[in-house]
């Protein structure tokens, strides 16, 4: 089926090659090793979870801290992917980052010495892979903080680009059927927009309007973030999901600063005893607020527009375009608020450019009609039909 829903490839994604059912299950024995230690583990935090909130919160809290989506109930699935947050449901680089943050900030105080730190921070982010249960993007955002501690003891310095590329590389050879994960195609897309443009637009909006103010600047922050990532990561949505959305990020500036809390508090209610209570308490509080901000912005006007799914050329020519850009911009240091801004800016470019512009016209016109040809090869037709009558 053409843009279809896959399920065996989703399957091979989660490592099951294969499934059944069965009449009968006898329970002979446990391999007892450090994983399933840390299983153990995780079914004692999830134990706590269930008895201290109440169930909708339960569910969103073991997702957030534990990376447990699967009991979480369609009715607040779909809230979530309404409102463009989804994403705060699946472990990634914002939870490992401000979980890292939290820890790196009490080891410091305990620890004087930087490379026993960050050593110990390697084998924390170890243990939390195998206990959120590994998904793509929590190996990712995991993976690139290992390699950015042992850079920062080994080399002391640290490259988004390597760590980037080793960590996709990992993940392929853990399981090479995760190249169809659509969420570790969001986590890698969506952590290098960021990086590639969060910077650099904000920089330009805070010299052109004259931001002085703190919050005006957060605001800004949350809004250019949640943007950067979108850039490379809404022709992923649209192909997969057929949907497109304006409003993405009013839904990121509502929500966002309640993460941190909910993170680090429920880690504390789960870990210590003697004021789980108290902590409980204030956790419910803010986990009510987070889910009624988020069912408020579910109902924001174009949160998602629905649209026939895009060609993969059409993909490809966009990712072109944006590379294209890029290169210029780093070769040129053209401005782009200009561009955006003033027409005859991006005349006066295109003439003093001309060489470069030819050079993309024809490689983008060859690319065309390469892709046009193989576009109306004739190809071969199977229709499959499944007889589900039930038989007498």
């Amino acid at each position: 089926m053409i843009n279809g829903f896959d399920y065996s490839k989703y399957l091979k994604t989660k490592k099951i090659v294969a499934s059944f059912f069965a009449e009968k299950i006898n329970f002979i024995k446990r391999e007892e090793n450090i994983i399933s230690k840390i299983f153990d583990i995780k079914l004692e935090f999830i134990s706590i979870i269930n008895t201290n909130f109440e169930k909708e919160e339960a569910e969103v809290l073991k997702a957030i801290l534990l990376g447990e989506k699967e009991n979480i109930n369609d009715k607040t699935s779909q809230i979530f992917s309404k409102s463009n947050l989804s994403h705060i449901l699946a472990i990634s680089g914002l939870h490992i980052t401000y979980i890292c943050l939290y820890i790196e900030g009490i080891l410091r105080r305990i620890i004087n010495n930087t490379k026993l730190r960050n050593c110990f921070m390697v084998m924390f982010l170890i243990i939390f892979i195998i206990l959120v249960g590994g998904s793509p993007s929590a190996m990712r955002a995991c993976i690139m903080m290992i390699i950015t501690y042992i850079g920062k003891n080994l080399l002391k310095e640290k490259d988004f680009y390597i760590s980037f590329v080793v960590s996709f590389f990992i993940i392929l050879l853990i399981n090479p059927y995760n190249i169809y994960s659509i969420s570790m195609w969001l986590s890698f897309l969506g952590s290098l927009g960021i990086v590639l443009f969060s910077n650099f637009i904000q920089k330009v909006l805070v010299k052109k309007f004259n931001i002085k103010s703190k919050i005006a600047k957060k605001v800004l922050e949350i809004i250019v973030v949640s943007s950067s990532a979108q850039i490379l990561i809404f022709p992923v949505m649209w192909k997969n999901f057929g949907t497109l959305s304006f409003s993405f990020w009013i839904s990121n500036l509502l929500v966002s600063e309640l993460v941190a809390p909910i993170l680090i508090l429920g880690y504390i209610s789960i870990l210590i005893f003697p004021i789980r209570k108290v902590i409980v308490f204030v956790e419910r509080i803010i986990l009510k607020l987070f889910l009624e901000l988020v069912l408020i912005a579910s109902k924001i006007p174009f949160n998602q527009i629905y649209l026939p799914s895009p060609s993969n050329f059409t993909i490809l020519v966009y990712y072109l375009f944006i590379f294209f850009l890029i290169t210029f911009y780093k070769l040129h240091k053209i401005n782009v608020l200009k561009c955006i801004l003033s027409i005859k800016y991006v005349k006066k470019q295109i003439k003093l450019h001309k060489k470069i512009v030819k050079s993309f016209v024809i490689v983008l016109i060859i690319f065309i009609c390469i892709s046009q040809v193989f576009y109306f090869t004739p190809k071969n037709l199977r229709i499959n039909f499944l007889d589900v009558r039930s038989r007498g």
